[in-house]
């Protein structure tokens, strides 16, 4: 699921596409039916799902229309991409421990509603901390509370500026995530 460039869901189908990630991508939900991650998925032949207030103005069916896609397609996980909206309890009973977000910054620190894109890198420049990172979780029904899987530190330099800080810490994102997601796989079988 995504809702932006897509740069995190390129990495993943880099990592799938070189075969250090045994997975195949069965669809990509989007929120904004012109992102960048839309675009990718079109591009390797990957059916995308626009499901959004828009689409689906009722909110029954717009759960509905979650539950409809992951129904149709053989899904062990759903990942979220820079996601930018709250996944539905009824997804998250669906799929429950197979939602997994990554989130940049070291949580706790700098997560929960507001805390997203350059806002996260602003406020930890302001905190002046010396490490940052980047944080993979299991979804839960509260924004980034749900349990950390996984988290890569990232050093914050005196001269940071936040767009320098977001460059270093989604390469981390791009290295953290696909890993995390293979070994907690395998963790439960799969």
């Amino acid at each position: 699921m995504a809702s932006g460039a897509g740069s995190n869901f390129k990495a993943l189908l880099t990592q799938i596409e070189e075969k250090q990630l045994s997975a195949v991508c069965q669809f990509v939900i989007v929120n904004n039916g012109n992102c960048g991650a839309a675009q990718i998925a079109k591009a390797h032949g990957i059916p995308v799902y626009h499901i959004s207030t828009v689409t689906h103005p009722e909110p029954v069916d717009y759960e509905q229309a979650f539950l409809d896609v992951v129904n149709t397609h053989a899904v062990d996980f759903l990942l979220l991409a820079g996601y930018m909206k709250k996944v539905t309890d009824s997804l998250l009973d669906r799929l429950k421990d197979r939602v997994l977000n990554i989130h940049p910054s070291l949580l706790p620190k700098f997560g929960g509603q507001g805390f997203f894109g350059i806002r996260v890198h602003e406020a930890v420049l302001e905190a002046r901390l010396a490490w940052t990172g980047a944080t993979v979780h299991l979804v839960s029904g509260d924004y980034d509370q749900g349990r950390i899987l996984g988290q890569s530190v990232v050093p914050v330099f005196g001269g940071d500026t936040p767009e320098m800080l977001a460059a270093r810490v989604l390469k981390a994102e791009h290295n953290l995530y696909w890993k995390t997601l293979r070994d907690y796989a395998t963790s439960l079988g799969f």
